[in-house]
């Protein structure tokens, strides 16, 4: 302690010195260790890169498949082939754009329900003007829109535009179906008992994660087949119960087919109708 009092400036200098040593030493240890690591990084880029190059071998007995020029031009041809066929795929499920059935992009709440109230008074009115027979009562036909029918005051929460798509199909199916009634010479009307049009019920579906539609809408269902695929395809599903002549489905599916709009039957059910139904259509 002493011989500091007498030599600050030397001892302090020593210190210095000392500690600017130890941070030498810090500094050549830490850029050694940056350096390692990145040698590190640099060694597995450029093994990459050779595994690259040098090619991947897809099956044993065939040669690597290497990045050389031919084959990126060949690759980049194939990813053209492949979007061509996804459009060209989706062209033959969706049909041209003018064949296509969609609903009002922006629609508000209060004319969707407007819109549903009146066209289920119009096909109703139709239907009697047309001798079709609908159940009556509690059974009656509301055409897919039970739930806002009958329920004053209630209306969907959302997916309006896709609900009013669902409306233009319905009309579209039943015009199409009142118009298959016609018998081989066209001079009279098969009878025809509409007993239901139901749709899939997209609006309380995505907010049901089990896809149980509730119960008491008649008019509603699940369906069992669907084309529906997340991100690719996109689809609306319906049932429709009629009773009538052999030759009124028949003519009905022709007529769905030549329109040539993007219509898939799923399935096809038919059934011997019970004496009550018989009587109902007159």
């Amino acid at each position: 302690m002493n011989d500091f009092k007498k030599n600050p400036i030397f001892y302090s200098v020593i210190t210095l010195l000392v500690g600017l040593f130890l941070a030498g030493i810090w500094f050549v240890y830490s850029l050694s260790s940056a350096q390692a690591t990145s040698a590190k990084k640099l060694n597995m880029e450029v093994n990459k890169y050779r595994n690259l190059i040098a090619g991947y071998k897809v099956v044993p007995e065939a040669d690597p498949i290497s990045l050389t020029p031919v084959n990126v031009k060949s690759a980049q041809s194939d990813k053209n082939e492949l979007i061509n066929h996804q459009a060209k795929l989706r062209m033959a499920i969706s049909g041209p754009q003018e064949l296509r059935i969609l609903g009002k992009e922006k629609i508000t709440n209060t004319e969707l329900v407007a819109l549903m109230k009146q066209s289920v008074d119009e096909w109703t009115k139709s239907a009697n003007d047309q001798g079709i027979r609908l159940l009556t009562g509690e059974n009656k036909c509301d055409f897919g829109f039970r739930r806002y029918i009958r329920n004053a005051g209630s209306s969907p929460r959302g997916k309006f535009a896709k609900i009013d798509q669902q409306r233009l199909i319905i009309d579209f199916l039943y015009k199409l179906l009142a118009d298959s009634r016609s018998d081989a010479s066209g001079a009279t009307r098969t009878p025809l008992l509409l007993i239901s049009i139901d749709r899939e019920p997209i609006e309380i579906l995505d907010a049901n994660p089990t896809g149980e539609v509730p119960r008491f809408e008649a008019d509603e269902f699940t369906p069992t087949r669907s084309f529906r695929q997340d991100k690719y395809v996109e689809t609306l599903s319906f049932r429709i119960k009629f009773v009538s002549q052999t030759s009124t489905l028949r003519t009905f599916l022709n007529k769905l087919h030549d329109t040539g709009r993007p219509f898939a039957i799923t399935t096809i059910e038919v059934n011997t109708p019970t004496p009550e139904v018989v009587k109902s259509l007159g």
